[in-house]
Formats: C-alpha cells, structure tokens, sequence
C-alpha cells in the first residue's frame, strides 16, 4: 500500500509539472497587441556636464541636476549644483537661472550644496532639497533645505 501511494504521488506530480509548463504555451503566440512593444529613446548630454541626476519629466522636458566639484586656486574644492532641461529630442539644453546654488554660509568654510532630490508638482513647480556640508575648523556643518525654485 505504501508502494503504491509513492506510485501515485509520483505520477501525479510528473503530470501536474508537464501540464503547468505546457499552460505557458499559446497555438496563437502571434496574437500579442503590438501597443505595447518598448522602445528606449536616448537623449545625449554634454559631456562637460560631469554627471546627472534627479530626472524629472514635465511638458515635454527633461529637467535634471548635475552637481560640479569646482577646483579652487588655493587647492580646495567646493560643491555646487545646478538644474537644466532640454527638450525630449535632444534640442535646447538651458541651465535654468531661477535655481541659485547658495555660497559659503561662513567665509572661510570649505564645502558646499548639492542637490539631493528634485520634484516638480502639477503646476510646474520645482522643489528641491539641498544638502548643505561646510567644515571650519574641523567643525562639520550638514543642513538639509527644502525649497520651491518657480
């Protein structure tokens, strides 16, 4: 009796997982809606930029943040940010003077502000949340802002 339960057991397992593999199967595999076919687009971006980030789409823009390391003449380097769209074909990249990326809180600190996150609402709005990093005097200051930019 035993015997035969295995028996058993095993038949219906082998035929549950032919019949699961075999559900996947259409006869009519070419009856897919083509609506819903993928194709990437690609936008290129100067590459003096040095990096993106945030990407936000509205009205047929691409607004975006790209932070920038600026190299100072006395060997330090300070942080900056700024935002740009360009249209979704490639055309009319334009940093948008509206943002201001803030200076030095103190007049000796080293650092600077970065974007971390961008939203735009319904409206058109872009808001943005700095993160502020100085150093004085091996004294860390992180400040994190959140602000409406138009």
């Amino acid at each position: 009796m035993n015997k035969f339960i295995r028996q058993l057991s095993a038949i219906v397992l082998i035929t549950l997982s032919i019949l699961i593999m075999v559900a996947g199967c259409s006869r009519d595999s070419d009856s897919r809606n083509p609506e819903f076919i993928y194709v990437s687009e690609s936008i290129l971006i100067p590459q003096e930029l040095g990096g993106i980030s945030n990407l936000n789409y509205f009205d047929n823009k691409v607004y975006f943040t790209s932070n920038l390391q600026i190299y100072n003449d006395d060997h330090t380097i300070t942080f900056s940010s700024a935002i740009y769209s360009i249209n979704t074909d490639g055309t009319g990249l334009a940093l948008l003077p509206e943002y201001k990326s803030p200076t030095a809180l103190l007049p000796d600190a080293l650092g600077g502000v970065i974007i971390d996150v961008m939203h735009i609402d319904r409206n058109g709005s872009i808001w943005v949340a700095e993160r502020w990093t100085y150093s004085q005097l091996a004294v860390l200051w992180e400040v994190m802002v959140m602000k409406a930019i138009q």
